[in-house]
């Protein structure tokens, strides 16, 4: 895997930003009009600057500026930049409210979570935007078994940036994203004996918009390609695996991409995948977002956005392995948990027998994977 020179940030008024989302036509002037969004959204540009931050860092900040070499301090820039780049972008669009920081730290010395909360707002029914710190000693991934830590006299710490975003208007998809770090430390030593990233993105639209879909996949894709040509199929493949609801034989949304333990080809390349899938993750999907935002919707568009949202909830709570160990283990924390929830959902126990062609088409797209680039 080559790393070549990671996105640029460009400078494009907001004016023209949405003169560019709401002029869509079809076919190419479509893709030209993403394009010229996606721009302005690029300057994401993931540069630690500590005076972003929305809040005081989980680890002393003169820890964090002074060994910036060092992989955790590494990625705890890199999320908690994001982080304040991601919340101002959002507030921005929203423009009435604000998202609620909340600070925690806990007894155990380096653990901690910062919270972005937004509910309730014209454009997002709810957002959250969560970075966390984590050494943690009790939850091992189960790849690991369970006696590792004790054979090895390790430490388990995990650096990651979690999100979910649920708008008001069902033509909006959610989207999920979430990429971390973790690594196994020597405890007398304090020797790295392991460390790896994972994460990615998943797309969940309510009423199928392709162009949207194709934008999305698309922005991955030229992502991936910066890195190996071959990286976007076997990503997004996993990403389709990952998040399928098993007892209802189809996926949680339209997929995306999922990185399932990257640690090479060296720590610093995949430690730079991690960082311009991050940097896009404004411009896979606010030209969707501003694209949509002012279109109409019917009350049964919104009945198809609360049952999908239904879906959303059985695959957290019943199918996402995640989801279910951090419930157990999160004691007091267990709202930042549950944080990416949708707000409302509704579960029809009478079937309609009159499914709209909007609802069949999404379904269709739900069971069967397609190639959307």
């Amino acid at each position: 895997m080559t790393v070549r020179s990671s996105f640029l940030s460009v400078s494009v008024s907001r004016a023209k930003l949405h003169t560019a989302a709401v002029s869509l036509g079809a076919g190419g002037s479509a893709v030209l009009a993403y394009c010229s969004h996606r721009s302005a959204c690029a300057a994401l540009s993931l540069a630690p600057d500590h005076t972003q931050f929305v809040a005081e860092p989980i680890t002393n900040l003169e820890t964090l500026l002074k060994n910036q070499d060092d992989m955790r301090r590494k990625m705890e820039l890199l999320v908690l930049t994001a982080q304040g780049d991601i919340v101002r972008e959002l507030e921005h669009l929203e423009g009435n409210k604000t998202f609620h920081v909340t600070r925690c730290t806990d007894s155990n010395e380096g653990s901690g979570v910062i919270s972005c909360v937004i509910e309730d707002g014209d454009i997002f029914e709810a957002a959250h935007v969560t970075a966390s710190v984590s050494t943690n000693d009790t939850d091992v991934p189960s790849w690991l078994g369970p006696n590792t830590l004790q054979e090895h006299r390790a430490t388990l710490q995990t650096i990651r940036l979690d999100s979910a975003i649920h708008p008001r208007n069902p033509n909006i998809p959610t989207l999920y994203f979430n990429y971390k770090y973790s690594e196994l430390r020597d405890k007398a030593s304090n020797k790295v004996l392991s460390g790896w990233f994972e994460g990615g993105t998943d797309i969940v639209p309510y009423i199928l918009h392709q162009d949207d879909i194709r934008h999305y996949h698309r922005t991955l894709k030229e992502t991936c390609d910066l890195h190996d040509s071959t990286l976007y199929p076997a990503l997004k493949k996993e990403c389709d695996r990952r998040f399928f609801i098993q007892h209802r034989q189809e996926h949680r949304g339209l997929g995306g991409i999922y990185m399932n333990r990257i640690d090479g080809p060296s720590l610093q390349n995949a430690f730079q995948l991690i960082s311009d899938c991050v940097r896009v993750v404004l411009p896979s999907y606010l030209p969707i977002l501003d694209k949509n935002r002012e279109r109409g919707y019917s009350y049964s568009d919104r009945d198809l956005q609360l049952k999908r949202r239904g879906r959303l909830v059985e695959f957290s709570l019943m199918c996402d392995d995640n989801v279910k160990s951090g419930i157990n283990s999160a004691g007091d924390k267990t709202d930042n948990v549950l944080a990416s929830l949708p707000p409302n959902a509704r579960w029809h126990h009478v079937l309609d027998s009159n499914t709209s062609p909007k609802s069949s088409t999404l379904h269709e797209a739900l069971r069967t994977p397609k190639e959307w680039v």
